[in-house]
């Protein structure tokens, strides 16, 4: 489908204009400055191939001199379980040197050492920290793992486009009455709200403190609507979700993504000690 650009453009200019629009790369920007630790949590469901749902939560920390920590809890169980029900099926573990994949069903573990036992942290270690996090966040765990190296890892918060195309990427900021969001709404929603141009039960809903981004890829069938709320103390806008539905032929895939900047981290967190009787699978050096 081709949107009409002269369409787009005067939209994105009005925008522009206003105080409520901001831009995702401002919701990362404003999250890397508020936090340096936070919790990342992904929850979905796949109608694929039998159905399934799905939990994975992140934990990060970058407060302690530089020293890198996450821990990644994975859940996973057939779809009609119900996400509190669904069992711990694999946990990473970077504890500051080494990145730890602990596999529950198979009692075994993975280790890749990024860091260094004693003496300075190494030029690369930051690097070498989310090349060992992102290369372990397969599948469902590839989302969070994704939105926390976007926004830490390099010398600043940087937006990456998450799918190939041309789509416009919209602003749906709060109004009385909505307002048209062209191309995707050309003419104003008469609902609570946006419904989504994949599943059109989900409605985003703008309010003075919480608006979206939103990008629709027909190609793929794919839409993303990335949420940032308004700060109450410093009035940044501050990216605190992201709702991903993709169609496929044979099913519906769908997630979203909430972030918590000021998480409460358990004293054990960050540490792993292999199970008794659990299998070393590989064990190397990074870097």
């Amino acid at each position: 489908m081709a949107f009409p650009k002269l369409t787009v453009f005067a939209f994105l200019l009005t925008c522009a204009s206003c105080t409520l629009a901001q831009t995702v790369d401002d919701g990362y920007s404003n999250l890397r400055s508020a936090a340096t630790d936070v919790q990342i949590i992904v929850t979905g469901t796949d109608t694929r191939n039998g159905g399934s749902r799905y939990r994975s939560e992140l934990t990060y920390s970058d407060s302690v001199g530089g020293v890198q920590h996450a821990e990644i809890m994975e859940f996973l169980g057939p779809i009609a379980t119900p996400d509190p029900s669904l069992p711990l099926t694999r946990r990473l573990v970077g504890d500051g040197t080494t990145m730890w994949g602990y596999n529950v069903p198979r009692n075994a573990y993975t280790a890749l050492r990024y860091g260094v036992y004693k003496g300075a942290l190494t030029g690369t270690y930051r690097d070498d920290f989310f090349h060992a996090l992102t290369s372990a966040s397969y599948g469902q765990s590839s989302p969070v793992a994704r939105v926390l190296a976007d926004v830490y890892e390099a010398g600043s918060a940087l937006f990456k486009p998450w799918f190939a195309g041309s789509a416009p990427m919209v602003a749906l900021s709060y109004s009385t009455p909505w307002m048209a969001a062209p191309p995707y709404w050309p003419t104003a929603p008469t609902g609570s709200g946006y419904p989504d141009l994949v599943d059109s039960t989900l409605i985003y809903t703008p309010t003075p403190t919480v608006q979206y981004q939103f990008v629709y890829e027909p190609t793929i069938q794919r839409s993303l609507a990335f949420e940032v709320t308004q700060d109450t103390t410093t009035g940044n806008w501050i990216l605190t979700g992201i709702y991903s539905n993709q169609q496929f032929a044979t099913g519906m895939a769908q997630w979203h993504l909430t972030v918590n900047r000021t998480p409460t981290i358990a004293p054990n967190t960050f540490t792993f000690i292999p199970p008794a009787n659990s299998r070393a699978l590989a064990t190397r050096s990074g870097g």
